[in-house]
């Protein structure tokens, strides 16, 4: 049975729904901030910097070829200091893109070893592509389906529906190209590639489910 699958979808395709339901069917732990930050624990990182460090290509935007999406992010971090007994001093340090993406990796790597483990974007097909266990997965489907799931679900209009679409591409595409490296038109990363158009939810899950189950 494969013990990780990395879901990469477009925006308008339900991936996130599949990828949960996906988790659930398998009795897989669903990467979410809350597991990301108990996983930071346990690394020994810092639980506020871990959570400003959970970038993914939903969040990011680029508007300039220098631009890091942080902004060299100063974060302030308490502590307890031995040498103080109770008593806690603060200290700061200055988080920039290469950092974060540093630190979110190795915290989805070290769950990964774990196994058992559903992770949506993130680059999650790149951080794992060495796996042999892993299932990587990428939903899609026509702009005419997205339009009409986001025009339905965040109650928008057509022109608004296809501008989040585009900028949200773009930004995927961006993203993984940054940072991974990677082509998000290269279909060669993926073991399954799932239309929603022509299936259901349920369908997908099944689909999903039963090749992660298999040998």
């Amino acid at each position: 049975m494969r013990q990780i699958i990395t879901v990469s979808r477009q925006i308008g395709t339900d991936g996130e729904t599949v990828a949960k339901r996906v988790a659930d069917t398998l009795g897989f732990n669903y990467l979410d901030r809350r597991l990301l930050t108990e996983q930071a624990q346990r690394l020994g990182i810092n639980i506020y910097e871990a959570e400003i460090c959970d970038i993914s290509e939903d969040d990011y935007r680029i508007r300039g070829l220098a631009e890091s999406i942080f902004s060299d992010t100063k974060v302030i971090t308490v502590v307890e200091s031995p040498s103080m007994g109770s008593s806690l001093i603060q200290t700061s340090r200055t988080l920039n893109e290469e950092t974060c993406i540093n630190i979110e990796g190795t915290i989805i790597k070290e769950l990964a070893k774990r196994g058992r483990l559903v992770v949506v974007g993130r680059g999650g097909q790149a951080l794992l592509k060495d796996r042999s266990d892993a299932l990587h997965v990428k939903i899609i489907a026509p702009n005419e389906y997205r339009v009409k799931k986001l025009i339905a679900s965040r109650k928008i209009n057509e022109q608004e529906a296809a501008r989040i679409i585009k900028d949200r591409d773009t930004a995927t595409a961006q993203y993984l190209r940054r940072f991974y490296k990677l082509d998000w038109d290269d279909n060669g990363y993926y073991s399954m590639i799932i239309n929603m158009a022509g299936v259901s939810v349920a369908q997908a899950v099944s689909c999903i489910a039963n090749l992660a189950r298999s040998e």
